[in-house]
């Protein structure tokens, strides 16, 4: 290779300085350190930022000690294909005199390596307008600054190095003051395309803003709590992910035009067309799948709802079904080849599918926890798919039982622990779909033989007794042995109840009383404990579980369970004929006064229908309204009634607003009785225990009652108030102009209540009160529209 003559190349670097962005942060802190985290994620996803990209691929990454080992990167074609003349470029572009970027307070021996080279290939969300770009970035360790150089291809297609398309970024700080500076090499030749090479003015307005964003993250911590979730897309070739979503999405776009559900369509078609494409990207990369003459993945999605991830896949040629407890309007418009069933699914030896390879849970609300305990009992090759949402225990509500993460990070934890009890490496990643719920967990990978599946059989039927929250846990005590009520986790006693109860397997008990945080968490066990933990390898970014089954063989003799004497009765009991009804088969164990049923049969023996847990209970097939519009109409009226008559008469708030000379123009008399104040305590003191019990039942009450009579109430931080027109139209000129204009157009349809109940009547005229004054006023608004 020829010598590179540097000083040859400084006639063209023209640095031109753009703009600055300052920051004050109490204290002084020196910047590189929360400089290189925020160029880190600019680096790594520049898709956060720019949204014409759908990420990145680093083909190249090194550091070097210097000038010379750099040069010496830059030259080598294993790294990046660069002429003489492009090393030579980039050397002398980097540290120019101009920019002065250098911290002052650097100190000469400043620590190898120096630069830092990463050559990176942008992924363009469309193909079809956008081609994608290479990237050579350097990062100046010593001057605290980052460039950026294009490598565009030439009229041949031959990736050459575009001086017209160079930037930098360099930060300074000086006390409390960050300052980020932007730079660019001859401005006046930059060549934009909005990909690989973004606007000037995207630079200054987005680019520089955004990294001193994340630089006060990055000084707050604000980073650490992120790292609970992997990478979007971390366990897919981002590419095939771009490419095959945008072929979808243009295919399957105009479900949007004839959507007939009541829900958003832009949001669920789009998210059903990410979620298949994920699906369809991984199946096509699993090394896990047998040679099957080519044979498509074939999958059941429990809990599918409208079914249109069902739709997408068996259209895109994967044979499958949906099964739902409740049939959707949207079914009817797929046709024949969609196979979707309406059916209750209960976890239960009737709910295997041995001939599958996948299991989907899509928003699988209470069988999410179930799924991989269903996949695992259907057959030792199927694997499943699970997206938690909603926060569901085996049978019932999700119970918090720490509070060191986030509640969705904890139930995240436990849905990845039912996985590895039940012998699969559970994976996370996280979707790029329109959900604040967007982490996903995969099982595709078994921790153990198919000749161990006795052994593993034998744990998760001890993991579901002692987790399911039912009789049988020995975390949880019986209401007439203990005072509490059932299902109160047991804290100060909790030791005693474990030794009281069921010998467990060490294994299944201790995961039922452990969720992992950054590792191991054992919550509520002896210190002296000799369980063994379970194990956790890799990080946040990328989640695996293993199983304790992988470390340790225990003998099969250690998991059987003892009864004592009391139990030793009961089961003479009950194997008499008339102990209880029905036949008893199999092996029949008991913890005190409670039984418990360990023969769960092995897959593919679905000869039974014994369900799994007998507290389970789905969802009502007819989902149940329950915002208060649905009570019978004779309770509404007499809480209305009962609340509207006690503010007549309450204390008076200090309102001076009341007294605007502007509330002449609607009503001539200021004394009209707006009435006091009640808090909602006061309100319920009001009502008789048989209305409470029914307003008990409705979502938010009391206060929801109350709201959905707006036109009488007006309820502010617990709060009630009678609802005063004239001063509201005052508050908000709009809806006064927008009530003139529906009054002139003569289009009020409802009758206005204070017209027909307040002593004084309405506090507006009838010309300007948005609602009808009588049934003449309502017959003339009928005609008139």
């Amino acid at each position: 290779m020829e010598e590179i003559d540097e000083m040859d190349m400084v006639e063209y670097q023209r640095w031109e300085k753009l703009g600055a962005c300052c920051l004050w942060i109490q204290g002084h802190i020196k910047p590189p350190e929360e400089l290189w985290q925020a160029v880190g994620v600019w680096v790594n996803r520049p898709h956060v930022l720019n949204h014409r990209l759908c990420g990145c691929v680093i083909i190249a990454k090194g550091a070097v000690a210097d000038r010379a080992a750099l040069k010496c990167w830059l030259a080598d074609e294993r790294n990046l294909t660069l002429s003489v003349e492009d090393v030579g470029f980039i050397l002398a572009a980097l540290s120019p005199e101009e920019s002065n970027t250098k911290d002052k307070n650097m100190d000469e021996s400043f620590p190898l390596p120096m630069f830092e080279v990463i050559v990176r290939t942008l992924l363009p969300k469309d193909a079809n307008r956008f081609s994608r770009s290479l990237e050579l970035i350097i990062k100046d360790f010593p001057n605290s600054t980052f460039y950026s150089f294009a490598v565009l291809p030439d009229k041949s297609g031959v990736p050459r190095l575009s001086p017209g398309c160079v930037y930098a970024v360099g930060c300074t700080a000086d006390d409390n003051i960050w300052c980020l500076t932007l730079w660019l090499l001859d401005s006046h030749d930059w060549k934009a395309n909005g990909v690989g090479v973004p606007s000037v003015p995207w630079l200054l307005d987005r680019l520089l803003p955004q990294l001193c964003k994340w630089m006060v993250q990055a000084h707050k911590g604000e980073n650490r709590q992120r790292r609970e979730f992997p990478e979007s897309l971390s366990l897919l070739p981002i590419e095939k992910y771009a490419l095959l979503y945008q072929e979808l999405k243009m295919k399957y776009k105009q479900l949007v035009k004839v959507w007939p559900e009541v829900t958003d369509p832009e949001k669920f078609v789009f998210e059903d067309v990410a979620i298949a494409t994920y699906l369809m990207v991984l199946w096509a990369g699993d090394s896990t799948t047998t040679s099957r003459e080519n044979r498509r993945e074939c999958f059941v999605d429990l809990g599918c709802g409208n079914g249109l991830l069902v739709h997408i896949l068996t259209r895109e040629g994967y044979p499958g079904r949906g099964i739902d407890l409740r049939k959707r309007k949207i079914w009817d418009m797929y046709g024949a080849d969609t196979r979707l069933e309406e059916c209750t699914i209960t976890p239960g030896d009737g709910s295997l599918f041995p001939e599958v390879d996948w299991l989907i849970g899509n928003h699988s609300d209470e069988l999410t926890p179930w799924i991989p305990v269903i996949a695992a009992r259907s057959s030792h090759s199927c694997k499943y798919f699970v997206l938690p949402c909603c926060y569901h225990d085996f049978t019932g509500k999700y119970i918090r039982r720490q509070s060191s993460n986030g509640q969705y990070r904890e139930y995240l934890d436990f849905v990845a622990e039912v996985g590895t009890v039940c012998g699969f490496h559970v994976e996370e990643d996280t979707m790029r779909i329109p959900s604040t719920k967007r982490v996903c967990q995969i099982g595709r990978r078994r921790n153990y033989t198919e000749d161990e599946e006795k052994e593993m059989e034998q744990r998760r039927s001890q993991y579901i007794e002692c987790r399911a929250g039912s009789p049988s846990s020995p975390l949880y005590a019986k209401k007439e042995d203990s005072g509490l009520t059932q299902g109160t986790e047991l804290e100060t006693h909790g030791e005693q109840c474990i030794s009281k109860s069921l010998e467990l397997d060490e294994t299944a008990l201790e995961m039922a009383t452990a969720h992992l945080d950054n590792g191991t968490h054992i919550d509520r066990l002896p210190q002296d404990s000799a369980f063994e933990k379970p194990k956790v390898i890799g990080d946040r970014g990328n989640r695996k579980y293993l199983s304790p089954l992988q470390s340790e063989k225990e003998d099969e003799a250690s998991n059987q369970i003892s009864t004592d004497s009391s139990c030793k009765e009961e089961e003479k009991k009950l194997n008499e004929p008339n102990g209880q009804p029905g036949e008893i088969t199999g092996k029949q164990e008991f913890n005190c006064s409670w039984i418990v049923q360990t023969n769960h049969p092995l897959p593919g023996n679905a000869s039974s229908t014994c369900s799994w847990a007998g507290s389970f209970r789905p969802r009502e097939k007819e989902e149940r309204v329950r915002n208060c519009t649905r009570l019978p109409a004779g309770l509404t009226e007499k809480v209305v009634a009962k609340v509207f008559e006690a503010l007549l008469v309450a204390p008076k708030p200090t309102n001076k607003k009341q007294e605007n000379k502007e509330v002449c123009e609607f009503h001539p008399e200021e004394s009209w009785q707006r009435g006091g104040s009640l808090t909602l305590g006061e309100v319920a003191n009001l009502l008789d225990s048989e209305t409470l019990k029914q307003l008990k039942c409705e979502f938010g009450g009391l206060q929801t009652l109350l709201r959905n009579k707006h036109q009488v109430f007006e309820v502010l931080r617990g709060v009630v108030h009678m609802r005063d027109w004239r001063q509201h139209l005052l508050d908000h000129p709009v809806k006064k102009a927008r009530i003139k204009r529906a009054s002139c157009d003569r289009r009020k349809s409802r009758p206005c209540w204070f017209h027909l109940h307040h002593p004084q009547g309405c506090p507006l005229q009838t010309s300007q009160c948005p609602f009808a004054h009588g049934d003449a006023d309502s017959q003339q608004i009928t005609h008139d529209s």
